[in-house]
């Protein structure tokens, strides 16, 4: 029964991975004489699958060569991003670059010119469109002399908050009263 209690011991280290070299060997030769009780049955089963087959050097080189392989391409891959990120970076700044001068060069101050010969008219003309936009701007104010109302009322109610202090004098004075009564 001990026995068994340091098989079940020994089997949760190892599915943690705290292990010994040592303990390991154990659970190996331990499983592999056959005489296994029928609770480690599973156990014994992916013991014998995954201890029966040793691996050679030359299967550790070529696995070995393979994840090199494999980290290397992973770091050039890495490598080539931060290149075509640093160029298309590069390139984009150039582009507003060359579209800014192009854009200035082009389309400067020589295109524009006044849409009135005549100052008069203009001056005309712009007052028009100022006193448009001052009505629409009056039209929203129209709704703000309605609160400017309420403001006023509540103005109006301010005497009530002196009323609520004068009523607290009259509670002393009516208690200095009942004080006297009672005397």
């Amino acid at each position: 029964m001990e026995n068994r209690e340091y098989i079940r011991e020994l089997l949760d280290k190892y599915l943690e991975g705290l292990t010994s070299l040592d303990e390991e060997r154990f659970l190996k030769e331990y499983f592999k004489r056959g005489n296994v009780p029928e609770e480690f049955s599973s156990e014994a089963l992916w013991f014998m699958n995954a201890t029966s087959k040793q691996v050679s050097e030359d299967e550790i080189r070529s696995m070995e060569n393979v994840l090199s392989k494999w980290v290397d391409l992973q770091e050039h891959k890495e490598k080539s991003i931060r290149f075509r990120s640093w160029s298309i970076g590069i390139a984009a700044g150039l582009l507003i670059a060359i579209a800014s001068v192009f854009f200035l060069k082009y389309y400067n101050s020589d295109k524009v010119s006044d849409t009135y010969n005549d100052p008069q008219i203009a001056y005309l003309e712009a007052k028009k469109v100022l006193m448009y936009v001052s009505q629409t701007l009056n039209k929203g104010t129209d709704k703000l002399q309605t609160v400017s109302r309420i403001q006023e009322g509540t103005e109006e109610m301010s005497i009530f908050s002196s009323f609520g202090s004068g009523l607290k004098n009259l509670e002393l004075v009516s208690k200095y009263d009942e004080s006297i009564e009672t005397q």
